[in-house]
């Protein structure tokens, strides 16, 4: 997506996903757009923490994270306990994506669904008539 220029096309559609972001600034509205009304991916990976400071509370509806899941994420207790504590400050909405359904990918993929087919299956799970990735 950088260099692209992307972000007047993307910001001209009715809602924005955009998935394992963790800083939003300036400097990628040019590419990104300025729109991003659903995140989903973890709050933390390696040593990225989620940068709550960089997103609008009046833009982003909905933080959208990824189950605990039995291959890898040793951590997740961890990582979402993190983004609770900061949530109290920012007041974000959040939820976790359930366990069935990204199971359920898992199972229809045989291998661990990357984080834009979460979103996708989530976003027309939840009521969305199409989605464009």
């Amino acid at each position: 997506m950088k260099g692209r220029r992307n972000g007047k096309f993307i910001d001209s559609f009715d809602f924005v996903a955009k998935c394992n972001i963790w800083d939003f600034d300036d400097s990628q509205k040019v590419d990104l757009g300025s729109k991003c009304d659903f995140v989903y991916g973890r709050p933390k990976v390696q040593n990225l923490k989620l940068n709550l400071e960089s997103f609008d509370s009046n833009i982003v509806r909905l933080f959208c994270f990824l189950p605990k899941t039995t291959k890898g994420w040793e951590i997740w207790s961890q990582d979402h306990l993190y983004f609770i504590e900061k949530h109290k400050k920012y007041n974000f909405d959040f939820r976790v994506i359930a366990s069935t359904d990204f199971n359920h990918l898992e199972n229809i993929l045989s291998s661990v669904p990357l984080t834009g087919i979460v979103a996708i299956h989530d976003l027309l799970k939840n009521g969305a008539s199409e989605v464009h990735a």
